[in-house]
């Protein structure tokens, strides 16, 4: 096994790296079991689901369906049912109102609801309805995909004007564990280049979108998170550079993390779920003296009182880098080349378990093994043991495992622990946009060394800079923007007959 070891305190902390390839190769997703009726009688067989592990009503046995009601005077219960792999199990796509003003939208998740939240540009960017720069917001059944009402404003921006046609996009969005929501917004009003932090509270209480609650959400606070020119691209564009923010479990804050475009610099700031700031790195500490990165946007994961920041780095034929840091925002070894020769790297994400960081990356860079590029996938084990795999070492350094290989470049990847609240399989979901518009999901365990998937999770979407993907309470909402419908749509995981 190789191993490299990175300095943390008074002790050793062992880094493996276990790399593989995830792509293309997809499939259609688990079938769902179906349900079972209740056994009519004391000793009768409940009847049988479509699908299903096989269970048992009455005296006898029945097929597999949803756990139907005892028999009358009987003892058995009905046909049992089990969601085999619930981390890859869909509910059906919630499609978002179209509106010629929604000019970006993004997903996430509360107790029993999916949400998409959209930009509205006004009449002035060629739209009808409000004058302002507003957000809107509109909720959906995870398991029918069903609208529950209209798209709805939930806030009007106080800060856009003058009110001319200018980009005005949300870019992502985190749940911490008791509901409260980050969704970053950018704005480039006149002259003015700004990212800012909306933070959104559960409430039932009444109110407008001026602060009230709208589809049991209530706005708190807008922070400015950055006015000196964060770098956003917007939805569609060959590739996704927009910032992302996530929940930490162990400061207990949200993680915004964005790129200031004028000087290729990555950053990120910590705030309370009420908007408070909790820390910062600024800037990221990269792999060259300067602390620049490529414009690839940075994306931070946690792994116990780890942070994991992964970027673009070098020219030319560029490279996936990884930055450690811990709580207090200070460097932890060196920052890490984990693969080169990559092409002109579009994105690049990071995302802990309780064992290290799965860093996935763009390899676009096409090869005798990969004609079509490929998607890359490395493991950082943080774990005492020092992780799984036999190491090979390669080029430049970098050491190599074998994995599970998947061919064919994606253009826009994004990764999520799935440790939000409760409920999670403790690995990380992998949200994944191809050429054809495809979004895929794919699943990772928690040592990075075995998957499930990656299956079609919204078969036509927006492309590159239109995906989110966000975790709560073991479940995943994946989204896509489009912009040719100027409509969103939602689909979440974990969802069980």
């Amino acid at each position: 096994m190789s191993v490299r070891l990175v300095w943390r305190g008074q002790g050793l902390v062992s880094v493996v790296l276990v790399a593989a390839f995830v792509g293309g190769c997809g499939g259609s997703s688990p079938a769902k079991p179906g349900s079972g009726s209740a056994g009519s009688g004391g000793g009768n067989t409940g009847t049988a689901g479509s699908t299903g592990t096989a269970g048992k009503g009455g005296a006898g046995n029945g097929a597999g369906g949803t756990a139907g009601a005892q028999g009358s005077g009987g003892t058995g219960a009905g046909g049992s049912s089990a969601c085999a792999s619930p981390q890859t199990s869909f509910g059906l796509i919630g499609q978002g109102d179209s509106n010629p003003n929604f000019q970006s939208a993004v997903g996430a998740l509360g107790p029993n609801v999916m949400y998409i939240f959209s930009s509205y540009n006004p009449p002035g960017d060629g739209g009808m309805g409000s004058t302002d720069y507003e957000v809107y917001v509109q909720a959906f059944d995870p398991k029918s995909g069903a609208s529950k009402g209209p798209s709805k404003s939930l806030f009007v921006d106080p800060t856009a004007s003058p009110k001319v046609q200018e980009p005005y996009y949300v870019t992502s969005a985190a749940v911490a564990p008791s509901g409260e929501i980050a969704l970053l917004y950018f704005s480039q009003i006149g002259t003015g280049k700004d990212l800012y932090a909306m933070f959104l509270s559960p409430s039932t209480a009444g109110g407008s979108s001026d602060g009230g609650s709208v589809d049991g959400l209530a706005l708190q606070k807008v922070v400015l998170v950055s006015g000196g020119n964060p770098y956003v691209t917007y939805p569609g564009a060959p590739a996704d550079h927009s910032p992302q923010v996530i929940w930490s479990n162990t400061s207990q804050t949200f993680i915004v993390s964005y790129n200031d475009g004028g000087g290729d610099f990555d950053y990120f700031y910590k705030y309370t779920s009420d908007g408070q700031v909790a820390g910062s790195s600024n800037p990221v500490p990269t792999n060259v003296s300067s602390n620049r990165s490529g414009q690839t946007a940075g994306s931070v994961g946690e792994s116990g009182d780890l942070l994991g920041f992964a970027y673009g780095c070098g020219g030319g034929l560029a490279s996936a880098c990884l930055t450690i840091l811990d709580e207090s925002e200070n460097l932890v070894g060196q920052p890490m080349l984990l693969a080169n020769n990559l092409g002109a790297i579009s994105w690049a994400g990071v995302a802990g378990t309780a064992k290290g960081f799965v860093y996935v990356y763009d390899g676009q860079q096409p090869s005798t093994q990969f004609p079509n590029g490929f998607v890359g996938e490395a493991f950082v084990s943080t774990s005492a043991d020092g992780g799984v795999g036999v190491g090979v070492a390669g080029d430049g350094g970098v050491t190599t495992f074998s994995g599970f290989t998947f061919a064919s470049r994606a253009i826009d990847g994004r990764a999520v622990a799935d440790n939000i609240g409760t409920g999670g399989g403790a690995g990380v979901g992998l949200a994944l946009v191809y050429d054809d518009t495809t979004v895929k999901f794919a699943y990772v365990s928690v040592d990075g060394a075995g998957h499930l998937g990656p299956y079609t999770a919204i078969p036509q979407g927006g492309g590159a800079g239109a995906m989110s993907i966000t975790n709560f309470n073991g479940h995943f909402a994946i989204s896509s923007y489009t912009p040719a419908t100027h409509s969103a749509q939602v689909i979440e995981t974990g969802i069980c007959p």
